[in-house]
């Protein structure tokens, strides 16, 4: 009895820390996606400025705003939050890893295409930042996947079957 007690204050700690995981990378995406589409034109413009060939410049234009978006609609819903939070991963991800390129000089100047609170930091800064927030959402991530699979032990224990539980 006292094992059940401890696993499912456990489990509401856990819900607890995915929960705040999910309303920090609202609001982090939210602003993001806010300010492309209040100031598209300027982001566009700072996109056609990076050092990336044209092709790609047209597709980050436009795939971005959108991958941004649908992360953003991934983590509200429930039964998106999976693909929400390996979206805010990757997109993170490739931030760092394009600020970190930058970090270490490979190209001669790059212009910031951030804005709002983020317009204002170092590179180096940026690049915590960044670290952060991949960190975060690779923690929902694991988060995510923990509580997943420990309702699904649970519906087990019960008795039902969890192939049964997760249709």
């Amino acid at each position: 009895m006292e094992k059940t007690l401890s696993s499912s204050k456990k489990k509401i700690t856990i819900k607890g820390i995915y929960s705040l995981i999910i309303f920090i990378l609202l609001i982090l995406w939210i602003a993001v996606v806010t300010e492309i589409l209040l100031n598209f034109k300027a982001f566009k413009t700072g996109i056609s400025r990076q050092p990336l060939p044209e092709v790609f410049k047209l597709l980050v234009i436009y795939l971005l705003p959108v991958l941004e978006f649908a992360t953003v609609v991934s983590l509200v819903f429930t039964k998106l939050q999976r693909t929400g939070m390996l979206l805010s991963t990757i997109l993170m991800f490739a931030f760092t890893v394009y600020i970190g390129i930058t970090l270490l000089g490979f190209w001669d100047q790059l212009p910031c295409t951030c804005g709002s609170v983020i317009k204002g930091l170092s590179w180096q800064q940026h690049f915590f930042f960044n670290l952060l927030f991949l960190f975060i959402s690779m923690l929902g991530f694991y988060l995510y996947t923990k509580l997943r699979c420990s309702d699904v032990g649970d519906k087990t224990t019960e008795g039902l079957s969890a192939k049964r539980h997760n249709s």
